[in-house]
């Protein structure tokens, strides 16, 4: 028999039901230099001197000639347009550092086919 905690999760309610969402998933653009590869470890995401999430795959994108990367942010800051400071420890890729990123939508592949019709 299923322990009452776990059939109190599965019915929807609990804490996660009760405070919502507590991260979600956003694009990243992110300035500076193009990208020499993707990333091989989880970057910082912070905002106002707080880290509100993680990059987590960033790679050059020599169709949109942008560094474009995938991250879990807080959800109150998963906003499109804020503005964020990525924070690359590593220098793995490129130099190590804190680059300016901007949350835009995804995908990333351009659904529409705007590039193509153009």
């Amino acid at each position: 028999m299923p322990s009452p905690r776990l059939v109190f999760r599965l019915a929807g309610r609990g804490p996660a039901h009760d405070e919502g969402v507590a991260r979600k998933p956003v694009g990243l653009v992110i300035e500076g230099v193009p990208r020499n590869g993707p990333n091989t470890s989880c970057w910082p995401i912070g905002k106002d001197g707080k880290t509100i999430g993680k990059v987590t795959s960033a790679v050059y994108s020599p169709r949109r000639k942008q560094n474009i990367a995938l991250a879990m942010v807080a959800a109150e800051h998963a906003e499109l347009g804020l503005e964020v400071d990525v924070v690359n420890r590593t220098g793995l890729v490129n130099e190590p550092g804190t680059e300016r990123a901007i949350i835009v939508e995804r995908p990333f592949h351009d659904p529409g086919k705007t590039i193509a019709a153009s």
